[in-house]
């Protein structure tokens, strides 16, 4: 199963957090999927880019099960710096951006 679902429909980006069994809580596979996506996104032609999720969370933020495998500080760091790179990304995208929030958002 896909953490990330991408759909384009009538030019318009629709991306799903996908994890809901844990409430799309953030792990390692799931900051790849999404960076992977939002890279093939800027060779899109798109209108914008709508962000929601699936299941009853928005995002809980990082999963706390996988924060327990970072037994270092270069890890936690590596981590950090990647999900900092994957938000500026999105942040940099050349099209309107709208995060369609339902239920909680950390």
């Amino acid at each position: 199963m896909s953490y990330i679902i991408f759909e384009n429909i009538d030019d318009i980006g629709i991306l799903t957090l996908n994890r809901y069994q844990k409430r799309n809580a953030i792990n390692l596979e799931f900051m790849y999927e999404l960076s992977k996506i939002i890279s093939d996104i800027k060779n899109l032609d798109i209108k914008a880019l709508l962000v929601k999720s699936s299941g009853n969370v928005f995002c809980s933020g990082g999963d706390i099960d996988y924060f327990a495998t970072l037994d270092s500080k270069e890890k936690a760091k590596d981590m950090a710096f990647l999900m900092h790179n994957i938000l500026n990304e999105i942040e940099n995208l050349q099209i309107p951006t709208i995060a369609c929030i339902n239920g909680s958002a950390v």
